[in-house]
């Protein structure tokens, strides 16, 4: 839980990460992997598009984050 700020707001945000195990990778070494997806209102944010394209326009943006973490050793 916490905070997402764009345009100078900053609405609460809760979200769900998950854990995808270690991995090896030759000649790099070993990560932890872990990954999230979410949506975001970009009315939350102030972010209404104009008069002809907003209405048309997806109001939630699909947020996806992969991350890597090298475990040290």
């Amino acid at each position: 839980t916490g905070t997402i700020t764009n345009r100078g707001k900053a609405p609460p945000l809760t979200i769900r990460i998950a854990c995808g195990g270690r991995h090896a990778a030759p000649d790099e070494g070993t990560f932890e992997m872990f990954s999230t997806e979410f949506n975001v209102n970009r009315y939350d944010f102030g972010v209404v598009g104009g008069s002809a394209l907003g209405p048309v326009i997806s109001r939630d943006v699909k947020v996806k984050i992969v991350a890597a973490v090298r475990v040290a050793g």
